[in-house]
């Protein structure tokens, strides 16, 4: 299975994950651009944005965060939105 393909099935995961738990879930499209997050996920009228990642060994690379993630969580947060996750799915 393709790295892209196991990807989406973890977001997926994820997005079900929140789901059950009575969060309200949205998934970004992919773009050529890119999405600055996976999911913004709210409950009780709180805010978060979700980054899903999967690893196909026991480490997480800091490096693996891009830029514009780096600078949407920041805007998000200064706009008085609660904050930003990265969710780690390992093998």
């Amino acid at each position: 299975m393709k790295n892209y393909e196991i990807g989406k099935i973890t977001e997926f995961n994820a997005a079900k994950f929140f789901s059950k738990h009575d969060y309200w879930v949205y998934q970004f499209p992919k773009t050529q651009a890119g999405q600055p997050a996976d999911l913004i996920v709210i409950k009780n009228n709180k805010a978060t944005l979700v980054e899903v990642k999967h690893c196909k060994s026991d480490r997480f690379s800091l490096n693996r965060i891009e830029p514009n993630q780096l600078t949407t969580y920041k805007f998000f947060k200064s706009k008085g939105n609660t904050s930003h996750k990265i969710l780690i799915a390992f093998k």
